[in-house]
């Protein structure tokens, strides 16, 4: 699991990234929140999963946005296609991945991990602010972290300025 340095993601320390997949043919995301946050949806929400793509990918691109309710970015990771849905106050919260048409979910919200229609892996709640903290003090840093975030505060730029479509 990779280490994180102050300007890293609590995601990190999900138990549910050892199942990603060696294979990815698509990425459905799903950020839902119940609350209202301070800032835009992209930014306070999508930024996790941006971050989380870069774990496993080189290249991180935005082609479009359709808003509605949902923001919904899409684009690609490499050269697999991928979209996030996010938004604020949404009915029924949830943090997953769905990955190669529903084959792999990760669900972080639950830290549980779903293969075929069947729970392969099911791991109490985390207390992964904790986790992060700790591997904080004792000095757990991964440089390639302030990259991410870099590379982050790039793309959700990048979003901003697409010309938004309705759905």
């Amino acid at each position: 699991m990779p280490k994180v340095d102050i300007f890293s993601e609590i995601e990190t320390f999900s138990s549910c990234l050892k199942f990603f997949p060696q294979k990815v043919e698509s990425i459905q995301i799903e950020r839902l929140g119940k609350e209202k946050g301070y800032i835009s949806p992209l930014w306070d929400l999508a930024w996790h999963d941006l971050y989380l793509l870069q774990l496993f990918f080189e290249s991180i691109r935005i082609e479009k946005l359709t808003v509605n309710k949902v923001w919904e970015p899409h684009g690609r990771a490499d050269d697999v296609p991928f979209y996030i849905r996010t938004a604020w106050q949404y009915p029924q919260p949830t943090r997953r991945w769905i990955m190669n048409s529903g084959q792999v979910i990760l669900d972080f919200a639950r830290e549980e991990v779903w293969g075929e229609n069947k729970l392969i892996h099911m791991e109490e709640k985390r207390d992964k602010l904790r986790l992060m903290s700790e591997s904080f003090i004792k000095g757990g840093f991964d440089q390639k972290s302030k990259e991410r975030a870099k590379k982050n505060l790039i793309l959700l730029e990048h979003i901003e300025r697409l010309p938004a479509t309705s759905f």
